[in-house]
């Protein structure tokens, strides 16, 4: 089983992370190098994966369990304000350092 656990760390604080939702992905059957999958969230089935290709590895098997999550649970997963700022994860640590040492000056 293959548990993916989603959580908040505001500020990257540790001490401060909570979780807001866990998906199980759970073998159910497989042949040699194909198997099936039950897909659950926090504890609720939403579907189920056939015939994928082991080779195809678990971030694949993820992305396809996160298609199965029905679109109320996909708020967040993307932007949805195509006019909103979007900064890479390098530049959102440069501009958090930069407030950082103005803050404390």
């Amino acid at each position: 089983m293959l548990r993916v656990n989603m959580e908040i760390v505001p500020f990257g604080e540790e001490e401060r992370k909570y979780s807001i939702g866990v998906m199980e992905i759970g073998n159910i059957g497989s042949q040699n190098d194909v198997a099936n999958y039950v897909v659950q969230l926090d504890g609720n089935d939403i579907g189920k994966i056939e015939d994928f290709r082991r080779d195809r590895g678990a971030w694949d098997l993820v992305r396809l369990a996160i298609e199965l999550l029905p679109q109320e649970n996909r708020k967040g997963l993307h932007y949805e304000d195509q006019n909103a700022p979007r900064f890479s994860f390098k530049e959102f640590m440069d501009l958090q350092e930069l407030i950082e040492t103005k803050v404390k000056k």
